[in-house]
């Protein structure tokens, strides 16, 4: 982390950077992040992710989903977990803060059906059990990203003294279902957690914001692309036998990253670096690092 929004003397026009939450909080938060741009228009592709919460310090935006489905932000926004991939644009200069929320961290800090916001980008003010105003206030006065992460930080733990606790059996089993396997099966899922297809399908909604199978989908289409984002050589030696062919693999990659496998490597720059996440590993979520 720095203290900086802006190395002295540099002349890049955009940074992301992250940093891991302390340890009593890494099962609510994946990571908190801060990115600024000087530019005036920026525009960049997001993959399907967890639920996020973004303060917007200053500059606009919004994300779009497609041709007819163009969500603005707020002051502070909160976005549901998201199952596709996703434009965003932003008119700059802007900074905004940013952390990843786990489905723990959902169920704490909103009590929402999360499916019920997937795909969605809303006001946060009535959505999350804290005073999120004057915790952006205090961010945008300190303009320091290690000053944010401890007020985030706070803040959060006030609001999960106050919560009730998450189903963490049930996420720990989800989450290592996910985590073993490229291609995991609902049965093994359904005899781990001693749930039948129907409370599986319930629950995961709620708290995942998808079903079993799309959950899946979703995961190994994204843990292939990390793959592929960090390796060398050709990408089909990244993608094993979990697709039926290579037209599928193409398909589900370029549906949930926003690119094809081919073009993951090329990918733009803010797209580029969000797969550095995965440096983060053992210091977060091991799931959030795969992604």
């Amino acid at each position: 982390m720095r203290c900086a929004f802006r190395e002295t003397g540099s002349i890049c026009l955009l940074n992301l950077v992250y940093a891991a939450p302390s340890p009593a909080l890494a099962d609510y938060i994946s990571a908190f992040y801060l990115f600024d741009t000087d530019e005036p228009s920026f525009s960049d592709i997001e993959r399907a992710d967890i639920a996020q919460l973004r303060f917007s310090l200053s500059g606009s935006g919004d994300i779009s989903f497609g041709p007819n489905d163009t969500q603005p932000f707020s002051a502070v926004t909160l976005i549901g977990p998201r199952m596709k991939a996703s434009t965003l644009r932003v008119t700059g200069p802007a900074i905004c803060f940013g952390m990843g929320l786990l489905p723990a961290g959902w169920c704490a800090l909103t009590g929402l059906p999360a499916n019920q916001y997937a795909n969605r980008v809303v006001n946060a003010q009535d959505r999350i059990n804290g005073d999120v105003i004057t915790l952006r206030e205090a961010m945008a006065a300190s303009g320091c990203f290690e000053d944010m992460v401890a007020a985030s930080e706070r803040f959060v733990a006030e609001v999960l003294a106050k919560a009730e606790t998450p189903p963490f059996r049930l996420i720990r089993a989800v989450d290592g279902w996910l985590e073993a396997n490229m291609d995991p099966d609902i049965g093994d899922l359904a005899e781990k957690t001693g749930l039948s297809a129907a409370q599986l399908q319930r629950q995961l909604k709620s708290v995942y914001g998808a079903s079993p199978k799309l959950l899946a989908r979703k995961y190994r289409a994204l843990k292939t692309a990390v793959r592929i984002a960090n390796g060398d050589g050709v990408w089909q030696d990244y993608v094993g036998d979990t697709y039926y062919d290579q037209s599928h693999c193409i398909r589900e990659i370029k549906a949930f990253t926003g690119v094809t496998p081919e073009a993951i490597r090329k990918t733009p720059r803010l797209t580029k670096a969000t797969f550095e996440r995965h440096k983060l590993k053992g210091k977060i979520s091991t799931l959030a690092t795969e992604i």
